[in-house]
C-alpha cells in the first residue's frame, strides 16, 4: 500500500486539506505527495471540471506505479518489480517541497511525486 497526500503543484506548497501523519506512529505517513489541486477531470455528460483532493492524487502515483512497473516487468528491466519495491522507487525519487528541510515528514513523506527520479537508472 502507498499512502498518498495532495499538494498544490502550480504553488508547489502542501494542500491544506490533505492528511498527515502522526508523531505516534513508528512509520510516516503519507508516503509522497502528488497535485491534488485544481485537477482537470472528466464528469459525466462528456465535460471536464476542475476538482481539488487527495482522490485526485492518488491516480497520479497509481499512473507512475504503473509505469514502472511496465519499465520493470513488460520491458524486462526488473522482472521482480512488485509492491514494495514500487513504493521505494517512488519514494527516492520524490521531490523536496520548499520550506521542508527533513525527510521523511509527516505531512509530505518522502516528498513530490517524480517518475523521472523514480526510474532506477544508475
Amino acid at each position: 500500500m502507498i499512502s498518498v497526500g495532495a499538494y498544490d503543484s502550480r504553488l508547489n506548497a502542501l494542500a491544506d486539506f490533505s492528511g498527515r501523519g502522526g508523531e505516534r506512529i513508528t512509520y510516516f505517513k503519507p508516503d509522497l505527495v502528488a497535485p491534488g489541486v485544481g485537477i482537470t477531470a472528466p464528469v459525466p455528460g462528456g465535460e471536464y471540471a476542475t476538482v481539488t483532493g487527495t482522490s485526485f492524487a492518488t491516480p497520479f502515483v497509481t499512473g507512475a506505479a504503473a509505469l514502472l512497473m511496465e519499465w520493470g516487468i513488460v520491458r524486462g528491466n526488473d522482472p521482480f518489480l512488485w509492491g514494495e519495491k514500487v513504493k521505494a522507487y517512488l519514494r527516492r525519487g520524490a521531490q523536496p517541497l520548499p520550506g521542508i528541510v527533513k525527510y521523511p515528514d509527516p505531512a509530505v513523506g518522502y516528498g513530490a511525486l517524480c517518475v523521472r527520479d523514480s526510474l532506477p537508472f544508475d
